[in-house]
């Protein structure tokens, strides 16, 4: 196709024309004197348009608590840039609604990926934080309405074009190809046409740059880039598949982490059927039906006349209000730079202004709004050097006067920011005025001429501009005190610590959260008006002692203190007291109370674990001194086994011969001779040192030499039975509490058996007055070890703790000069031999437990 195309359509009538609500709307909204009420009236004029906008405002997508009812409550509770994105969506759909799909080209595919990609736009925008997310859905709704105006103009060619891509071929590259521009370029054309923010159409215009070129523009431009690539993503292949790279895109060119796109692409479908629903637009995806579609009046355009008439009132009402009074007035720096722009246009006639302000260190202007174009917010991304002399803003500012480009230019030259300023104000002609309070400089005005500039108002500018300057002196201390207050308000409300100020009388005059939290106040109730006794759920009498200090005007310190909440949780508590005095007057009171559970109850257990420590550490203690002195029982054991083998040998042989000689002595003797009697006691005498020497035998020969694996149940039972008759002679009962299975342990039968009979036997001697023994066994598993626990327990007077010290040591016996003290003691070394241990618990009057621990066999 030859031909300027963009002149093609203009003449073909298919160029469509925004209609004129919609643009009396967004005039309105340039303006910042224009009030909620007079746009509600704008978009009132036209019954379906009000229609829609409630309709949309109240739909499942933005689900409000309450019915709105009014365009003003719509702009109240949307803001005035979703309202006005709304009826431009609304235009847009209503513009286009008469195109329907053919063949290739299907319309309601266009509208889906046109919302996806709007939405889309909408989120990455919220997330990097970009400050106009309305306008970046809009971007994203208008950034492929050039394929509609070509497919309204040139159906027959933009359905091959359309079937060329989808066979594969390069969109962009086709359309070019076809009619010498693309569908992003004419996008950007028709919305510059609609006099659309530029920044809005260029992001329309750049959204398939290529990717090098998308990385240094500015960010809107890179949303919507971003947003049309993963929308496509998400309609070829689901929200799997192509993701991948669209991800690591996001994270070069935006830093949006994998896991938000993600939860970004699982939202979007259903976001999408709400919207396009809620709207009316007819849509088509998988799993998604057709949508029907509204339509409302068809408008005419803005007037020029309608305009002139808005004009002229705006002129009118504003010279009655009298711009100086208004200034002093203005309740903020923005309200006062409105004022301000408002007397450069009515009493100034300037066509165009813009206002830039020193920054912080004195070293820069930087801008802070243009007047008299749409492009407001391109002023901020303005900012100029002040450390170069020979430019016309240091000149002005230097000078203190009005510097006049046309003058300044005929002996300088114009640098390349001089030239984008007179661009962005439509006129090279301009006049620099610098804005200076005693001595002061807060920044310049740069103002469009025109020639309707009055030279003659010179004088009467420099007055505007020193009340400028002094304005915004006020508005900087004011946003300073707002900061510093707001700073203060912060910190309390986020401090870790209960605050709580109280008047004269203790009620409370202001609290932050922590407090509330302290206390367990429901976040819906104030703690306003409360008297600090009904908080703190004492008697007043009670809560004056507590306070004594603080409410005679000291500080005080508030130790740790128990107060159980409504919730009947039970806290510790402890802060500060401070009198608020003024000019030593006691105002009121300021209490700084800090939840400190967790630390008395980290201190608490703390204690409990030093007590318990200490408790194991002389538990651990005695065990080592029952170790060590089981050790030194070992070796003195040992050293007696020693020296009573010795003994033994060397005893034995005399007394082998002195019995040898008294029986033959006794042989030669009457029957009757008196001296028998004695020769029989001597004998006996010999036997009970034989005795003796037997047990120093017995002592010494610890080691097992008959090993076998012996139930000690069956052993006790048999020794009850041989045992049992006796004792019962005696007044002894004799019990059995045996272990249910078997009780083996590898022993030598004569050695182990020895030591229960001896046993059993010093039980019974325990209880001459009668008594009860009660022989019992238990498997138990003790450091990693299976056990034969076997229990030999009397009733007797128990063992004294002075001689249960000296239990098992050899040759000690609490029975008199007739024991020789060696029974325990050998049933010790046995016991020691076996791999086992023997232990005694006694109390006086509570009878006395032998213990023995046999390893399991």
């Amino acid at each position: 196709m030859t031909g300027d195309i963009y002149s093609q359509i203009k003449s073909s009538g298919y160029l469509p024309p925004l209609p004129q609500v919609v643009a009396e709307l967004m005039q309105a909204t340039l303006s910042d004197k224009t009030s909620i009420s007079d746009i509600a009236k704008i978009i009132q004029r036209d019954p379906s348009l009000t229609g829609y906008v409630l309709k949309v405002v109240n739909s499942p997508f933005y689900g409000l608590s309450r019915k709105i009812t009014t365009p003003s409550q719509a702009i109240v509770i949307l803001g005035l840039r979703a309202v006005q994105n709304i009826s431009l969506t609304a235009s847009v759909f209503q513009t286009f609604h008469g195109v329907k799909t053919k063949d290739a080209f299907s319309v309601e595919r266009f509208w889906w990926h046109s919302i996806a990609t709007a939405l889309t736009n909408k989120h990455l925008s919220e997330e990097v934080g970009y400050d106009n997310s309305e306008e970046a859905f809009v971007a994203g709704l208008l950034h492929d309405i050039g394929k509609l105006v070509f497919y309204m103009n040139f159906s027959s060619d933009y359905e091959i074009v359309v079937k060329k891509h989808q066979e594969g071929g390069d969109l962009i590259i086709t359309e070019e190809s076809f009619f010498g521009t693309n569908h992003a370029d004419l996008g950007g054309w028709l919305l510059d046409s609609w006099n659309l923010q530029p920044f809005l159409v260029d992001a329309v215009r750049y959204h398939h740059q290529p990717l090098k070129r998308i990385v240094t523009a500015l960010p809107l431009v890179k949303i919507t880039y971003l947003a049309n690539v993963l929308s496509h993503a998400l309609f070829e292949t689901g929200t799997e598949g192509r993701l991948g790279k669209e991800a690591e895109l996001v994270s070069k060119l935006l830093g949006i982490s994998l896991d938000y796109i993600d939860k970004l692409s699982e939202k979007l479908a259903k976001d999408i059927g709400e919207l396009a629903e809620c709207m009316g637009i007819g849509v088509e995806t998988p799993g998604l039906s057709l949508s029907p579609a509204i339509s409302y009046g068809q408008l005419d355009d803005l007037s020029e006349k309608k305009q002139k008439e808005i004009c002229a009132t705006i002129k009118d009402v504003s010279l009655l209000l009298g711009m100086l009074r208004a200034l002093l007035e203005a309740r903020d720096r923005e309200e006062a730079i409105d004022i301000i722009f408002e007397a450069l246009s009515i009493l100034f006639s300037f066509e165009s202004a813009l206002l830039m302000l020193v920054d912080n260190n004195g070293h820069k202007l930087v801008g802070k709004r243009a007047f008299g174009t749409k492009q407001d917010d391109l002023a901020e991304k303005i900012t100029i050097q002040l450390d170069k002399d020979g430019s016309i803003w240091q000149e002005a500012l230097a000078s203190k006067c009005i510097a006049r480009s046309r003058e300044f230019f005929r002996n300088h030259s114009y640098t390349l920011i001089d030239e984008q300023v007179g661009n962005l104000l439509k006129a090279k002609d301009f006049i620099v005025v610098p804005l200076i309070h005693a001595g002061e400089i807060f920044g310049v005005l740069a103002l469009c001429a025109g020639k309707s500039w009055d030279e003659s108002q010179e004088s009467l500018l420099q007055v505007l501009a020193v009340h400028v300057a002094s304005a915004l002196k006020t508005h900087n201390l004011k946003e300073q005190l707002f900061e510093a207050d707001r700073l203060n308000k912060t910190i309390v409300y986020h401090a870790p610590t209960g605050l709580i100020s109280l008047d004269k009388d203790g009620r409370i005059t202001r609290f932050n959260p922590m407090a509330k939290k302290v206390f367990e106040i429901p976040t819906a109730r104030s703690m306003t008006g409360l008297n600090i006794c009904d908080v703190f759920d004492v008697q007043a009498d009670i809560l004056k002692e507590k306070f004594a200090p603080l409410l005679s005007g000291r500080y005080q310190e508030i130790p740790p203190f128990e107060y159980r909440a409504p919730s009947g949780k039970t806290y510790w508590l402890c802060g500060k007291g401070v009198p608020l005095e003024d000019r030593d007057y006691l105002k009121g009171f300021l209490i700084l109370i800090e939840d400190v559970t967790e630390r008395i109850r980290a201190e608490e257990t703390m204690q409990d674990y030093a007590a318990s420590l200490e408790e194991r550490v002389k538990a651990k203690t005695r065990a080592l001194e029952e170790s060590q002195a089981q050790l030194l029982r070992a070796e003195r054991l040992a050293a007696t086994g020693r020296l009573a083998r010795r003994v033994a040998h060397e005893v034995n042989n005399p007394l082998g011969i002195i019995r040898n000689y008294l029986q033959i002595m006794s042989l030669k003797m009457p029957e009757d001779d008196p001296k028998k009697e004695s020769m029989r006691i001597i004998d006996e005498e010999i036997s009970r040192i034989a005795s003796i020497i037997q047990h120093l035998v017995d002592f010494s020969r610890a080691e097992m030499v008959n090993l076998q694996r012996l139930d000690i149940n069956n052993l006790l039972q048999d020794l009850v039975k041989i045992m049992r008759e006796s004792y019962q002679e005696q007044g002894v009962t004799m019990i059995l509490d045996l272990s249910e299975s078997p009780a083996y342990a590898n022993v030598d039968i004569d050695k182990i058996k020895q030591v229960f009979i001896n046993l059993i036997k010093n039980a019974g001697e325990a209880m001459p007055g009668g008594g009860e023994i009660r022989l019992a066994t238990r498997l138990r598993e003790k450091d990693g070890r299976n056990l034969v626990a076997v229990e030999v327990a009397d009733t007797g007077a128990g063992i004294p703790e002075d001689v249960k010290k000296h239990i098992f040591e050899p040759f000690y016996s609490s029975k008199g000069l007739s024991n020789s003290g060696l029974g325990l003691s050998v049933s010790y070394g046995i016991i020691k031999a076996l791999g086992g241990d023997i232990a005694v618990e006694s109390a006086g009057g509570e009878g006395t437990t032998f213990t023995v621990f046999l390893p399991a066999g």
